[in-house]
């Protein structure tokens, strides 16, 4: 099988992967980074003795 540009699926499944993968990598360290900051809040309010349950 050919693609448009003249390229086999073997020539192109490892760029498409190596893009995805960049991506859901970038999409989980976003929501890494907001919930440890999240986190981060709760620990503050625990040791002002602010935190309610």
């Amino acid at each position: 099988m050919r693609f448009y540009d003249g390229k086999t699926i073997d020539e192109v499944f490892p760029h498409v992967l190596k893009s995805q993968l960049e991506s859901r990598l970038n999409k989980l360290e976003a929501g890494r980074q907001a919930m440890l900051h999240e986190r981060r809040g709760y620990i503050a309010n625990i040791q002002k003795g602010t935190y309610l349950l």
